[in-house]
Parts: C-alpha cells; sequence; structure tokens
C-alpha cells in the first residue's frame, strides 16, 4: 500500500497501542475521513513467512481485528444522528 502523506495529516498515525491490525484501524479511520483509495490492477510483491511471523497466532490476531471492528462501530454510534 502506498499512502500520500496528506493522508497521514488528515487521518493520524497508525496507533501505537495497537499491537495488530493497526493497519485495519487506520483504513477504517481513513474510510470515514473520506480518503479515496485507488487500485492498480497488477501488483508485484514478496511477503516473507515464517514461524515467528506475528499473523501465526491466530486467535490474538482474530482477537485484534474484532476490537478494530468494534473501535469502528463505536465511532459510528458517537456521531450525531443525521
Amino acid at each position: 500500500m502506498l499512502i500520500r502523506r496528506s493522508c497521514f495529516e488528515r487521518v493520524g498515525a497508525f496507533d501505537p497501542r495497537l499491537e495488530r491490525s493497526e493497519d485495519l484501524d487506520w483504513l477504517a479511520r481513513a474510510v470515514e475521513a473520506g480518503i479515496e483509495a485507488a487500485k492498480i490492477d497488477e501488483v508485484w510483491l514478496r511477503y516473507r513467512v515464517h514461524a515467528t511471523n506475528i499473523t501465526n497466532d491466530i486467535e490474538a490476531t482474530t482477537s485484534s481485528m474484532v476490537e478494530t471492528v468494534k473501535r469502528r462501530l463505536d465511532r459510528r454510534r458517537a456521531e450525531p444522528n443525521e
């Protein structure tokens, strides 16, 4: 993912309190801020997979993702009804 500096200035940084799913949390906040995304049809990358990847802990990763979604819902609930 490539993100312009202006997007970080608008949305803020990744939340340092999150050990996992900080990117998902940031993306949710970017959507809330009205940041538009563009998709490139062909993306080439290498992702190094090894025994100590943080995402190997499925339970912790799932719990973190659930917490991230809950944070998003809490922000939506706090928004004034239109």
